[in-house]
């Protein structure tokens, strides 16, 4: 599981994981562009949804991951730089893809997805 986007589906998640298994780590999907086209919580939301996990037990909350909108990757990357910052407790940020990991890590990106690097292009 890489990101939750609502506290429904990390509620489902908790409550369906066995309480044997390790906790399910997760991070929430931040909407950090406010785009209508995309899932996540937006900025205005996020303590508020942070404190749903609080009452998980079966679920811990890593860190935040991002899909900014391409005409934005550079201030979209580093808002959520300072985001994570205001969260010492959280230790990931996943953001950034094959075409601007490298700015990503610069901003302190700690999870890059690299699909396009590794398979080749999607094909359509």
């Amino acid at each position: 599981m890489h990101s939750v986007d609502r506290p429904k589906i990390a509620k489902r998640l908790n409550d369906q994981r066995p309480e044997n298994f390790d906790k399910l780590n997760v991070l929430l999907q931040i909407n950090i562009d406010n785009e209508a086209t995309k899932s996540g919580v937006l900025v205005n939301e996020i303590d508020e949804v942070i404190s749903h996990f609080e009452n998980f037990q079966n679920i811990s909350l890593r860190g935040f991951m991002c899909i900014p909108n391409p005409a934005n990757v550079q201030i979209s990357f580093t808002k959520m730089a300072e985001i994570l910052k205001k969260y010492p407790n959280l230790d990931t940020l996943s953001m950034g893809m094959s075409n601007d990991l490298e700015l990503a890590i610069e901003n302190g990106a700690t999870f890059v997805r690299i699909g396009t690097d590794v398979f080749g292009k999607r094909l359509k």
